[in-house]
């Protein structure tokens, strides 16, 4: 039985491993240095870091409480809006990236009425990139501060009432801290997810291209040899910001676990 387990570990580990690493010796340090010039490439990449915080930032305020509300609360709701948070992570996301076209096309009330009224347009815009990004990571967020937020002691909160703290000093003393570390897994994942994604963007906001549009498009009008070298430093881009992730997270909860 070990000995199936292992084998069976190692071939999962082979399958995600190699494919990676024969993208990266497909290119050599010289292909990956030169790509890294590029200002298309550059341009893309900005897209999609800037995309991806504003994104993340947005589904902290929106999400968090809602993560915090779905960990405490004893409603009747409470199951039904955690099935609903849930959908866009089972959703394919062309489709998620067609049911927002539906409502923030021009053609579209909320759409026509946005345009119409500020003068902003969603599709093919900044603004339809961040909104897909928002549309398919925010789950994830919301999901961890739930974890979180179902794991701690309610009584802690109510002793903290007892003893005369207001509600703010409750908040920013007793629930942040013990949220701290699914607040910050939430919003790396959440980050992660939103650099990463292709399918919603695609089809409500093409351009600006975010980059894995980008090597998108250089596949599909030029073949494989031409999207190699940006799927290459995209891919290292990506491992520096997990590694990144990984060990500014183990120093997180470490001090988070330490306060506590």
């Amino acid at each position: 039985m070990h000995l199936l387990s292992t084998f069976l570990g190692a071939t999962l580990l082979t399958l995600i491993g190699l494919p990676l690493f024969l993208v990266f010796a497909s290119q050599g340090g010289g292909g990956i240095a030169a790509v890294a010039l590029d200002s298309e490439v550059l341009q893309a990449l900005s897209t999609s870091f800037a995309g991806a915080f504003l994104a993340t930032l947005i589904s902290l305020v929106m999400g968090g409480p809602l993560g915090y509300w779905l960990g405490q609360s004893d409603s009747r709701l409470r199951r039904w809006v955690g099935a609903f948070i849930r959908l866009p992570l089972v959703i394919p996301h062309p489709v998620a990236g067609m049911a927002l076209l539906l409502l923030f096309s021009r053609g579209a009330f909320v759409g026509s009425a946005l345009h119409d009224g500020l003068g902003v347009s969603i599709v093919n815009s900044f603004g339809g990139v961040i909104l897909a990004m928002i549309f398919v990571s925010s789950p994830l967020l919301v999901l961890s501060v739930q974890d979180a937020s179902a794991s701690f002691d309610r009584r802690l909160i109510a002793v903290s009432e007892n003893l005369g703290a207001s509600p703010f000093f409750t908040q920013r003393h007793v629930v942040f801290p013990l949220l701290r570390g699914g607040l910050f897994t939430g919003a790396s994942l959440c980050f992660a997810r939103a650099i990463s994604e292709f399918g919603a963007i695609a089809v409500l906001a093409y351009f600006p291209r975010t980059f894995p549009v980008l090597v998108w498009d250089r596949y599909s009008t030029a073949g494989l040899d031409a999207a190699l070298p940006a799927t290459a430093f995209l891919l290292l881009v990506t491992l520096i910001l997990f590694a990144f992730l990984l060990r500014f997270s183990g120093a997180f909860k470490g001090g988070s676990g330490a306060q506590g």
